[in-house]
């Protein structure tokens, strides 16, 4: 089981998370991925994404029943899990599939694959003395 980082720097969401989500929910119907897709990119990986259902489905275009269904089998499944909820209305966030894959994934890249070198221009002042 997988615990989410909540005082450290949060994950990112990179193109291979992204990727390597959609490789594991291919056999999903495309708006449950799209619903999971909304929830993972509109706040930053592991946030609560604090918007009704209602809304969620005007700006996907879908009816809200199906974005409920999708929330049901996403959080069965792990890829979403409720954080909280108010009254009746339940707000989500990545779930423990989420950041398997993101750790999975950082833990990929090795000490010796650097993703990038820094390197120190030359200033045109002289150093104070």
């Amino acid at each position: 089981m997988t615990t989410v980082p909540i005082a450290h720097e949060p994950l990112p969401y990179t193109s291979e998370l992204g990727h390597a989500i959609l490789k594991e929910t291919a056999g999903y119907p495309g708006s449950h991925y799209r619903v999971l897709q909304h929830v993972l990119t509109a706040v930053e990986l592991g946030a609560t994404l604090r918007m009704k259902a209602c809304d969620i489905a005007a700006e996907l275009n879908i009816t809200e029943g199906t974005v409920s269904k999708a929330f049901r089998r996403l959080t069965t499944d792990r890829w979403l899990e409720v954080s909280d909820a108010v009254s009746n209305v339940a707000f989500y966030r990545a779930g423990s599939r989420v950041f398997d894959l993101a750790l999975q994934g950082a833990q990929d890249v090795g000490p010796g694959q650097r993703l990038a070198t820094v390197s120190h221009l030359p200033t045109a002042y002289a150093p104070e003395e």
